[in-house]
């Protein structure tokens, strides 16, 4: 089997792999967290419950593309649980738990 003819590719969306597409996915993720820990700061500063909070972030997600969700997975996916920990570190971490995945996809597909 010839590896080097054929572009490896996303394993979530099945898009050809390059550095360059591969970087600015990895730059939409980060804009998608960064407006995520906004949105959970400013209604943080506003009193909002947790459970306002978690709509705040449901109605945000509503507008991303559906391969987006997939990308950042729960529990950036439309099926919140109040029980999450909504804090920004814990959004940071599911941003480095997203960039894992991405390299373990991109790492599986050199196989």
């Amino acid at each position: 089997m010839d590896t080097y003819s054929v572009p490896h590719r996303f394993a979530d969306t099945g898009a050809p792999l390059d550095f360059e597409t591969w970087l600015q996915r990895e730059k939409e993720i980060d804009k998608v967290v960064e407006q995520r820990v906004d949105i959970f700061n400013q209604s943080k500063a506003a009193g909002l419950s947790d459970d306002e909070i978690l709509d705040k972030l449901k109605q945000f997600d509503a507008t991303l593309p559906e391969d987006m969700t997939k990308t950042l997975g729960e529990p950036y996916g439309k099926d919140y649980k109040v029980e999450y920990d909504i804090s920004p570190q814990y959004l940071a971490a599911n941003l480095a738990q997203s960039r894992e995945q991405a390299f373990k996809a991109m790492a599986q597909s050199y196989l």
